[in-house]
């Protein structure tokens, strides 16, 4: 016989513990490899790069925060950690650091004295930049990971999919 609730606060608390962190988390890990793949694709599917050898960073960055519960909804946050990008290592004896302003002994400098530039480079790579040494075209891994998820209806599609898959039909 199946569980019986007394309420609809009870079925509700019932199915929060039981099934909406877990599948929130589930759905937050499925649009991570979505937006890794659009970085795949757009970003380092563009080119090969001749003047260094990729770290992957940008890729590796992206991060998954746990569910968490925001008033009366949860939200699940999927990020580029700008942390998560190397800053030490000299690419092919030029001088050049990665992800840092430094452009290297033959190069120059620019404007950030060598300091990390992962924040401006995830800002420069969702709208393009035509202002910097690091010139490029918009890729927008963001808007387009939005676009997939909206267009495809994906969140309510798929949780109504996962509940469907433990027995409960949601219409």
């Amino acid at each position: 016989m199946g569980k019986e609730f007394r309420s609809i606060a009870e079925l509700n608390a019932y199915i929060e513990k039981t099934y909406l962190v877990q599948f929130l988390s589930k759905i937050g890990n499925e649009v991570k490899s979505v937006l890794q793949n659009f970085i795949l694709n757009d970003l380092y599917g563009t080119y090969s790069p001749k003047e260094y050898t990729r770290s992957m960073d940008f890729l590796n960055a992206v991060e998954v925060k746990p569910v968490r519960k925001v008033g009366d909804s949860y939200e699940v946050e999927i990020f580029i950690n700008p942390d998560k990008f190397g800053t030490d290592s000299d690419i092919e004896g030029s001088g050049w650091l990665h992800h840092t302003s430094s452009l290297g002994e033959f190069r120059g400098d620019t404007e950030y004295n060598g300091k990390s530039i992962s924040s401006w480079i995830i800002y420069w790579f969702e709208t393009g930049d035509n202002s910097s040494p690091f010139s490029r075209e918009k890729i927008g891994m963001f808007e387009s990971t939005r676009e997939w998820i909206r267009d495809d209806d994906y969140i309510r599609t798929r949780m109504k999919e996962l509940f469907l898959n433990k027995g409960i039909n949601c219409i």
